[in-house]
């Protein structure tokens, strides 16, 4: 996956184009989260918190969008 700190203008455009709400720096693709964008693969949020549920966190699977909220919540 592309860095999106690189991404050109003409991809930026595009993006914004379709959701004027996308943060073309936090890539997200969860859905069910209300901060998603619906129609591209990008967060709404300015910033996230990004959080563990373990001691020592060794993989990606062990850490977790703090800032995520189910649609069905919202």
């Amino acid at each position: 996956m592309p860095n999106d700190s690189t991404l050109n203008k003409d991809k930026m455009k595009q993006i914004l184009s379709e959701d004027p709400t996308a943060n073309t720096n936090i890539r997200c693709t969860v859905d069910a989260c209300k901060n998603h964008c619906n129609n591209v693969d990008y967060c709404a949020l300015d910033t996230i918190s990004v959080e563990t549920h373990e001691v020592d966190p060794k993989t990606c699977e062990c850490v977790d969008c703090g800032s995520f909220i189910a649609k069905s919540e919202y």
